[in-house]
């Protein structure tokens, strides 16, 4: 039972560290779409302000979607690249499965052009992009801290013991 708790309780902790990571890369975005990400999206109206928002609530979501991605892969290849990538997969499909239908589709098969099809269009690929930016460099962020932490476990002699 206790090898069992111990990796229930390692997996908690990794779990932590990764939201750790997204909310310190979700403070930078929101200090950074403050001072200027929202000076260039203010064609996009009401939805710019709550982008940031949503792209926080999916993260919930995202975190631990990929780090169970990232374990069952990890059966067969581990690497920084594998996580970062398949970060970036499962952030670009939950965008598409929240955006898609509603922003991108109707617009995209409407037969007229209208600045509110634009609006909706261009709200679907930042969105996109955004969330896709964030979780990637999220998972790179957190390989890094990671890779830090058990550096220097390695290097510290009381550790081996």
């Amino acid at each position: 039972m206790r090898p069992v708790l111990k990796s229930i309780l390692r997996l908690v902790a990794e779990l932590t560290g990764r939201y750790a990571v997204a909310a310190l890369i979700g403070v930078l975005y929101l200090s950074l779409n403050a001072l200027l990400f929202s000076r260039f999206m203010n064609h996009l109206g009401m939805a710019r302000t709550t982008m940031p928002f949503y792209i926080g609530a999916y993260m919930l979501v995202e975190v631990p979607t990929w780090m169970l991605c990232v374990k069952i892969v990890g059966l067969w290849h581990r690497s920084v690249w594998a996580e970062i990538i398949i970060a970036g997969v499962i952030a670009v499909l939950v965008a598409q499965w929240r955006t898609f239908d509603y922003y991108f589709w109707p617009n995209f098969i409407s037969p007229t052009v209208d600045p509110t099809t634009k609006s909706q269009m261009l709200f679907w690929f930042i969105f996109t992009v955004m969330n896709y930016l964030l979780a990637t460099h999220t998972a790179a962020l957190y390989c890094w801290f990671a890779w830090l932490i058990k550096g220097r476990k390695r290097k510290n002699p009381e550790a081996i013991l």
